[in-house]
């Protein structure tokens, strides 16, 4: 295990370092033309999430504020915006490093994120997987990451069922994306259960996640919220 850290603290060293001036010193590395086009691309997004550009200066971490220059230290932006920027760099900084199709785990994408950042970060990941062809693992206890999943699971359907009508296709872009949808016969989702080692499938005949999975955190709170409610009524008679 202490090799496997050792490794990978050297590849985030290096990484950090492709920063130097923001993604132009990760561009300027690159021979691949498309491949800087892709991750070019892909850091518009992320300064359009983070209101910034991310920089590494000896030894120093910080947020180049788009409007107004101002830097702001990594230690000052908050918990989610941390773990946000922690996964969208690293993703840019794998591809550049590799140069090849990667393979990556995320494990539970959704931490110190609220809703609509977790949707964003989905987006991105989605974005970051058909336009560099990767695969990816993600592990979550998230509905919300399930249910934006199960969002680009249904356009990337719908762009099968529709693949020869390019009016349709194009009004899904414009929903999600170019690059938003995920193919339906490219994921596979499980839900596990540690305590006796089974697992079950979460795509069901409609090639969607099973929409009670996702609910069933919801369920249990309304649960909660209808029993509150009886007695209040109850009261009330």
């Amino acid at each position: 295990m202490d090799f496997i850290n050792s490794i990978f603290m050297q590849h985030i060293e290096m990484m950090q370092t492709l920063f130097n001036d923001g993604v132009n010193t990760l561009l300027n590395k690159l021979e691949d033309e498309n491949l800087k086009i892709i991750i070019n691309n892909m850091n518009k997004k992320i300064i359009k999430y983070l209101k910034g550009e991310y920089f590494y200066n000896d030894g120093n971490s910080y947020i180049l504020l788009e409007n107004t220059n101002k830097k702001i230290s990594i230690n000052k932006i908050s918990s989610g915006q941390q773990e946000m920027l922690w996964i969208l760099y690293t993703l840019l900084g794998i591809t550049a490093i590799d140069n090849k199709k990667p393979f990556i785990i995320i494990e539970e994408p959704e931490a110190h994120l609220y809703p609509k950042m977790q949707k964003e970060i989905i987006d991105f990941i989605v974005n970051f997987m058909n336009m560099t062809n990767s695969s990816i693992l993600i592990t979550t206890h998230s509905p919300y990451i399930l249910t934006s999943t199960n969002n680009l699971l249904y356009a990337g359907k719908l762009k099968e069922n529709y693949k020869d009508n390019k009016e349709k296709i194009k009004k899904i872009d414009n929903i999600v994306g170019e690059y938003g949808a995920i193919n339906p016969n490219e994921i596979n989702a499980f839900k596990l259960y540690l305590n006796d080692f089974r697992y079950t499938n979460l795509i069901n005949e409609e090639q969607e996640i099973n929409s009670e999975e996702i609910d069933d955190v919801s369920n249990t709170i309304n649960e909660t919220y209808t029993k509150l409610f009886d007695m209040e009524l109850n009261n009330e008679r």
